[in-house]
């Protein structure tokens, strides 16, 4: 189209510091870790990332959702 400028290809499994990709879907079984690991660590340090969402793990959907619920706990406190 005449308004396309340019595009990039990035695979994160070869990309230094990161040397993975994106997350599938959870089996039950490794629900409870999952949430063990969104845990902060003494309410100080709170993690967020797709990988975290249990309800909706999908790139950003997922990442949006467990932000947001990262969020939710350091407003608790």
């Amino acid at each position: 189209s005449e308004t396309y400028i340019k595009h990039i290809v990035q695979n994160w499994s070869s990309t230094q510091f990161i040397e993975g990709s994106y997350t599938t879907e959870f089996r039950q079984s490794q629900v409870d870790t999952v949430e063990v690991i969104a845990r902060s660590l003494g309410n100080k340090v709170f993690f967020a990332g797709e990988a975290l969402s249990i309800d909706n793990q999908a790139t950003v959907p997922g990442a949006a959702e467990s932000g947001f619920n990262a969020v939710k706990q350091l407003l608790t406190l």
